[in-house]
């Protein structure tokens, strides 16, 4: 954006698993203090299994997200099938 001259809102989203962790196996607090370190408008969930998984995540950003969080509750694991991403 320094290069550009240009200001966007920047949103990121992280995918959480079965085991209430994301992909790398961390929690949710790892990712909110690496996001908070690189001053992200919005933080969010989104999930590989559904919404049920997102509780504790989710209730652990409303408590300690300085900037506005969201939650896409979409429910799918992305895969790689003839050289392109989807999600089953």
């Amino acid at each position: 954006m320094v290069a550009v001259g240009r200001q966007v809102p920047l949103q990121v989203q992280v995918t959480v698993e079965l085991t209430g962790r994301m992909l790398p196996g961390t929690e949710i607090a790892a990712a909110l203090t690496a996001l908070d370190a690189m001053q992200v408008d919005v933080i969010g969930l989104n999930c590989a299994t559904g919404p049920v998984e997102m509780g504790e995540p989710l209730r652990h950003l409303a408590a300690h997200s300085r900037v506005p969080i969201s939650c896409l509750p979409n429910a799918g694991l992305p895969s790689w099938s003839t050289a392109r991403c989807t999600t089953t």
